[in-house]
């Protein structure tokens, strides 16, 4: 589209607020923004010496311009960010992060509470905290928690049928209650105490703590003493000086050549509820603006957020998201906070980087020494698992951008009749992901497992004219790191030298695919035995039913045993197995 075009276009719209569209030729959206007022916004685009080289190329490859108005300047807003979110245009700064954030869950409905990590459907009946931006964050502020109050962690499950206790209260992170090791009484003013911490009264806990711990002192309880001390000591370290940070997101900006980073920090009641780093290959001025637009939309905006460069549309964003935004210059404030949080994104940015250039090099050594068709950018890894012929899982996990896609990862149950046939299940996963129309092909399918493997999936990708490169990776005789053998259409069999990165680089791979494999084979597994009809069996422990299924694979096997053949499990005796016997008769 020349300026002229634009213009000859733009003359027909109103000057109200409102959103206005790019399109191509084939009516797709690749640019969405929001206007106050949309003739004079709009007609800006044709002043071609002031665009970036992004929004430049944009107007050069659209066909059409369609607006649509809103009251408000901050609806447009609203109204603008739900469609970059629905439509991703390619020429918009797209924010590469659509998942549910995780929350901090406490059962109230359990006679004992039990604290643990949720997503999904609000819990109304339970106490909640959160949304937590990272789940690592969220699995540290639980982890501290189980140090300092002792707040149990397992499944209502587990706690049912526990006899003795688990090693969680031998580490001093959990006091047991499943096997009665405190009262009800004193566990309710632990939980009490923890409501106190996620609420930000760490000073008034301090404040009995300190009484508590000289009490101790005094009846020469001199490791109790101790232990109080260490807690008063983690409490205060969640205690930021001299800033009220209530409910307040820090929000910093920093680039270096064409990479930006955003780093947020996430304030609530005074607690680091943790960090996010978000990367942008670009460097443009709006990277920030654009990053609060598409973020705050899902994602629950707090009381205030600070950021460290000054924003064309704050007032704007603080009215469409009822939030305040803040400008502070972290190198000129007396805040030492600030200036923290600048530094710590400057040093992620930093890593960011020399990891990127070192991903490129490995990429473009796998590239020549296999013979790649291209760089590859898209990487899916594939492995298979399954726990003695059952729960057989065939999963695929997701490297691009230099990075693990782990909103792309999947776990796909085995349908077919021989779960242990590898073969055949790499057949259904390749059908299964690939052969529907939606399917996102990848540039490089790297498998676990030898030349067989290889064959297999090759003669299918060949069958289904699937144009992916593929890359198989062998163990080595004795199952030794660096001893790999590689498969691929060009090298039918090649070794790197021991000690290689790239070697390493693409065991770090195989790896994330076998433990992903591991993990949903036995979750399914351990669901299995936990659903079991076995567990309504008095005195038959979740360790026994689990042992039950590992040795005779299945119910069935359980039901038609001997007396003889149940006593030969592990923790089954004699009685317990005639118990068993007598259950399945009666039932």
């Amino acid at each position: 589209m020349t300026p002229e075009e634009l213009l000859n276009i733009v003359q027909f719209f109103p000057d109200l607020p409102g959103v206005y569209r790019y399109l191509d030729s084939d009516e797709n959206i690749i640019y969405a923004g929001k206007a106050k007022n949309l003739r004079k916004r709009v007609s800006s685009y044709a002043r071609l010496d002031t665009l970036s080289n992004r929004i430049r190329q944009m107007v050069f490859n659209a066909r059409n311009i369609i607006f649509e108005t809103t009251l408000t300047e901050a609806d447009a807003l609203i109204l603008e960010s739900k469609l970059i979110k629905e439509f991703r245009p390619k020429y918009n700064i797209l924010l590469k992060d659509d998942k549910d954030y995780p929350f901090l869950v406490i059962t109230k409905t359990h006679d004992y509470p039990r604290i643990l990590k949720y997503r999904g459907k609000e819990m109304l009946k339970e106490y909640r905290k959160g949304p937590f931006v990272s789940a690592k964050a969220l699995y540290d502020i639980i982890l501290e928690i189980t140090k300092l109050f002792q707040i149990r962690t397992c499944t209502d499950y587990t706690f049912k049928t526990r006899k003795r206790p688990c090693i969680e209260y031998f580490i001093h992170q959990c006091s047991a209650p499943c096997v009665n090791y405190i009262s009800k009484e004193d566990y309710d003013e632990k939980i009490k105490a923890v409501y106190r911490f996620l609420d930000g009264k760490n000073a008034d806990i301090i404040e009995d703590l300190t009484k508590e711990m000289y009490d101790a002192s005094n009846a020469l309880e001199y490791e109790k003493a101790a232990s109080l001390r260490d807690q008063i000591k983690v409490l205060s370290s969640y205690i930021v000086q001299n800033i009220n940070l209530s409910n307040t997101h820090i929000v910093i900006k920093a680039s270096f050549e064409n990479t930006t980073i955003i780093k947020v920090f996430f304030y609530n009641n005074n607690i680091n509820y943790g960090t996010k780093d978000f990367f942008f290959n670009s460097a443009e001025q709006d990277i920030l603006q654009s990053f609060i637009k598409q973020f705050y939309f899902d994602f629950p905006s707090p009381r205030e957020i600070w950021v460290n460069e000054e924003i064309e549309d704050a007032d704007v964003l603080g009215t469409a998201y009822k939030t305040k935004i803040i400008f502070v210059e972290p190198k000129r404030t007396k805040k030492l906070l600030l200036q923290e949080c600048y530094n710590s994104a400057l040093t992620s940015l930093g890593v960011y980087i020399e990891q990127n250039l070192s991903n490129e090099e490995h990429l473009k050594r796998i590239q020549s020494i296999f013979g790649l068709t291209k760089i590859p950018n898209r990487i899916d890894i594939f492995d298979n698992s399954h726990f003695f012929g059952k729960n057989a899982f065939g999963c695929v996990v997701v490297f691009e951008d230099g990075k693990f896609k782990r909103k792309d990862y999947r776990a796909y149950k085995i349908q077919s009749a021989n779960t242990q046939d590898d073969y055949q299940m790499m057949r259904e996963v390749i059908e299964r992901r690939y052969l529907k129309d939606d399917a996102i092909l990848p540039d490089l399918l790297l498998i676990d497992g030898g030349l067989g493997q290889f064959n297999v999936v090759n003669a299918m990708l060949d069958s289904y004219h699937l144009q992916i490169d593929i890359i198989s990776i062998a163990k080595g005789v004795n199952r030794n790191a660096f001893d790999e053998t590689f498969f691929s259409r060009k090298l039918k069999e090649f070794k790197f030298t021991k000690g290689d990165k790239t070697l390493f680089f693409l065991e770090r791979l195989r790896d994330e695919a076998h433990n992903f494999a591991i993990k949903s084979s036995r979750k399914s597994f351990e669901k299995t035995f936990q659903n079991s009809e076995l567990s309504s069996i008095k005195d038959l422990s979740s360790e026994v039913i689990k042992n039950l299924y590992e040795h005779f694979k299945d119910i069935e096997e359980i039901r038609h045993a001997s007396e003889e053949e149940l006593s030969k499990v592990k923790g089954m005796s004699y009685n317990l197995a005639k118990r068993l016997i007598k259950y399945f008769k009666d039932h």
